[in-house]
Parts: structure tokens; C-alpha cells; sequence
């Protein structure tokens, strides 16, 4: 029969990899930002809906990911938080000599 420490247990395990998974795609899009434009020029902006050729398109292109990346950015880093506090609250669920002891358990 599966314990409430051990469910609590589980699911420590499980934020503290989400937590690392949004750290990481944070770091990721981080990176990915510096190498995509800054922001629209007006040049493009005119010739975005139709680019005359493909290297304005490709511009176009890295523009509209820099877009999609900034707002992913912003909701990897809501979805951290919430995870972080969700962490938070099931750390304060099980006693710390439990929690010490299933740390120490092979895998």
C-alpha cells in the first residue's frame, strides 16, 4: 500500500525535474534571444505580410521567432514559479528526517 510520504515523495522528485526543465528552457531561450534581431525595424515591418525576396523573408522569419520565443520566455518563467511554490508546499508536507531518508535510498 503506497503511503501519503510516498505519494508526497513522488512528486517532490517530479517539480524539483520540472523545475529543472524550465530553468533549462529558460537558459535555452535566453541564448536564443541573443542571437535573433532586437526588434522590428520599419523596413521590414512595411514588407513583413509580403517580403520581396527570400532573404527578407528569412529576416521576417527570425523576427516572428524572436516574437514567439520572448513570449514563451515569459510563460517558462510563470510555469517555474508556479512549480517552485508547488515544490515549496510539498517540502513543508513531509517531515525533513523522512524526506532525508528517501533521498538516501538507491534508485
Amino acid at each position: 500500500m503506497t503511503s501519503r510520504y510516498d505519494t508526497i515523495y513522488r512528486n517532490i522528485v517530479h517539480r524539483e525535474q520540472e523545475v529543472f526543465d524550465y530553468e533549462f528552457n529558460i537558459e535555452n531561450f535566453r541564448r536564443m534571444l541573443a542571437k535573433l534581431p532586437a526588434e522590428w525595424t520599419q523596413e521590414i515591418q512595411a514588407v513583413a505580410d509580403c517580403p520581396p525576396d527570400e532573404k527578407t523573408a528569412l529576416l521576417v522569419g527570425r523576427h516572428r521567432l524572436r516574437d514567439e520565443v520572448r513570449k514563451r520566455l515569459i510563460n517558462e518563467r510563470v510555469q517555474l514559479q508556479t512549480s517552485r511554490i508547488a515544490l515549496e508546499v510539498l517540502l513543508e508536507m513531509i517531515p525533513p528526517d523522512e524526506l532525508a531518508s528517501r533521498r538516501n535510498q538507491p534508485a
